[in-house]
């Protein structure tokens, strides 16, 4: 066995040995909370309303979450979303496709539906809209409104200050943005769907309407969203106030972090999460919301196992 062979195999046992940051120490104010559903999944106005039962003030802040494309259930996300409402918070997840019904998932009803429909983003962002100030409207006072989005529901977010809505917005965080519509999605999925694809968004031609701070989280390892894709749009932004910071993939350790179009996906369970989801897109939202400028930001992204620090984020813009 060469010298080279031999040093690569002891790397590799070293690397398996490494395990990733662990979770850090959250200070919850509302371990139990209470959720509620409304709305028609069959047009899309279904809308989950996540509320704590202690809540950080007479008048808590309110998160929309908006999501990537076909996660029209919180499941996704849910490690986020119980994150942001035990700290006292509302939390607002609406479904925002149409036609997107569990209970038919593998049926030959649920074919027929996703067959028959034709998927338009500009015709969903303006629904969400109008459900999301719907919600607004019925919920107890309550003080600051924050955008979270991620894929197509950054995309969303990014053209929001274009939509029918009354409720100021404070701030953005989007991650992975997605402004190219479902043109853009990789694969065969765009021609499978082309001839019935509805009205895509214009995200450059409405983002000069969003003035709000906007701060755009993004993964160096992203296959489906280039930095490419979403400059024309994030410079075209009406914000004064905007960021763009890059996380690094890190293979130090196993299981690696990867920071891919996927990074923003954090379901309950602590073992689908890891460092990329708590120091990293939590912590821009949780700084944004706790009054840090979204060109401020900095992230702690901790320490492997073995005291090598995890690759730090990047500032882009």
């Amino acid at each position: 066995m060469s010298f080279l062979v031999a040093m690569q195999r002891v790397a590799a046992r070293l690397r398996a040995a490494t395990s990733p940051p662990t979770k850090p120490n959250f200070d919850y104010i509302s371990p139990i909370f209470s959720v509620k559903r409304q709305g028609s999944c069959m047009d899309g106005t279904r809308v989950w309303i996540y509320t704590p039962e202690v809540t950080k003030s007479d008048t808590p802040d309110v998160i929309v979450y908006l999501h990537g494309h076909g996660a029209t259930n919180p499941a996704t996300y849910e490690g986020h979303i119980e994150h942001l409402v035990k700290q006292g918070n509302y939390v607002v997840y609406p479904q925002m496709q149409d036609r997107s019904c569990e209970r038919f998932l593998g049926t030959p009803v649920g074919w027929i539906l996703q067959l028959t429909r034709r998927p338009s983003p500009a015709k969903w962002v303006k629904v969400t809209a109008q459900v999301v100030t719907d919600v607004l409207n019925e919920l107890p006072p309550f003080g600051k409104v924050f955008l979270y989005g991620n894929s197509m529901g950054g995309a969303f977010a990014m053209m929001w200050g274009s939509l029918d809505t009354v409720h100021p917005v404070e701030a953005a965080v989007v991650v992975s943005p997605q402004p190219a519509g479902l043109h853009a999605i990789p694969g065969i999925l765009p021609k499978f769907v082309f001839l019935r694809l509805g009205e895509d968004v214009n995200v450059p031609e409405a983002a000069p309407n969003t003035t709000f701070p906007v701060v755009v989280l993004h993964g160096d390892k992203d296959d489906v969203v280039s930095v490419g894709n979403v400059l024309p749009s994030y410079e075209l932004l009406g914000s004064t106030s905007k960021s763009w910071y890059q996380a690094k993939t890190d293979k130090h350790g196993k299981p690696p972090l990867k920071a891919n179009h996927l990074q923003a996906a954090a379901r309950r369970r602590e073992c689908q999460q890891d460092s990329l989801d708590w120091r990293f897109t939590w912590s821009a939202l949780d700084q944004v919301m706790n009054g840090t400028s979204v060109t401020e930001l900095v992230f702690d992204m901790g320490e492997w196992s073995d005291g090598t620090p995890v690759k730090s984020i990047v500032r882009l813009y």
